[in-house]
């Protein structure tokens, strides 16, 4: 099923953005406004994460 796959291709794509973001924090240049939006980011990715997941689990119970 395409949404399937568009949904599991989603999920692994925040996984990557949440851990390159992690990564950054331990930047020596970061300013402090950097390290608070990219904190503000991993808040909202995590979000995103959660909610993807449940569209998934959700589509996967219909099957």
């Amino acid at each position: 099923m395409k949404t399937s796959q568009a949904l599991y291709d989603a999920i692994e794509a925040v996984e990557r953005l949440r851990k390159a973001m992690v990564l950054d924090l331990d930047d020596s240049d970061l300013k402090a406004k950097g390290l608070v939006w990219i904190r503000w980011g991993i808040s909202i990715i995590d979000q995103v994460y959660r909610i993807l997941e449940g569209v998934r689990d959700s589509l996967n119970e219909g099957d």
